[in-house]
């Protein structure tokens, strides 16, 4: 289940980017 805390990380991470 790696890949799904990667991808909600990545989701969180990039979602951080566009707010900014």
């Amino acid at each position: 289940m790696r890949y799904t805390i990667e991808i909600l990380v990545e989701a969180s991470s990039r979602q951080i980017l566009i707010a900014e």
